[in-house]
């Protein structure tokens, strides 16, 4: 993912899938989101705690393989951020073509609010129509944050980030510096 899609990122989601298919297709996974809250070029910034959630998805289509896909997806608008609030489902039309070496690429996409950045290992060709769900791991959520916690509470910034992602925010900050400063 290069820098300067950072400079425009209300959220970022990061995502960990398994894909595999013939014909129709399965995809499970894991990941979290976050928000970044308050100022970006005058610093004051500060970013929401992760928001864990499971996505799970069917396909259907011109799909044979199967891979593991990492996805950073840089959101930029408080409409995407908000999904991870509360859970949606996803419906769209997947295109991937991969040949069993990890491959970076971005996606295409014609929803600017949202550009997913990929690491992809396996042997995928995919062109289908797919539909799912994103839903909160209530469970991973409540772990680090007590039974109380909500996506809204979590992701607005009313629940404190866990000390594991300290590392985490200090880098994202970084870049977002460099990125400012180019």
């Amino acid at each position: 993912m290069p820098k300067q899609a950072l400079k425009t990122a209300q959220g970022l989601a990061f995502t960990w899938t398994t894909r595999a298919a013939l014909g129709v297709g399965i995809t499970t996974g894991s990941g979290f989101a976050i928000a970044l809250l308050g100022e970006v070029g005058g610093k004051k910034r500060r970013w929401s705690a992760p928001c864990f959630f499971y996505i799970n998805k069917l396909t259907l289509g011109l799909s044979y393989g199967m891979g593991r896909i990492d996805t950073c997806v840089v959101m930029r608008s408080q409409e995407v951020v908000n999904a991870f609030k509360h859970g949606q489902a996803i419906f769209g039309l997947d295109t991937r073509f991969l040949v069993c070496a990890e491959e970076a690429s971005r996606s295409l996409s014609t929803n600017e609010s949202a550009t997913p950045y990929s690491i992809a290992d396996g042997a995928m060709v995919d062109v289908s129509l797919n539909g799912g769900a994103l839903l909160l791991d209530r469970t991973e959520n409540h772990r680090f944050y007590g039974s109380e916690a909500t996506g809204e509470s979590i992701v607005s910034g009313q629940v404190p980030s866990p000390d594991e992602f300290k590392s985490l925010y200090n880098a994202l900050n970084a870049l977002l510096d460099d990125a400012i400063e180019m």
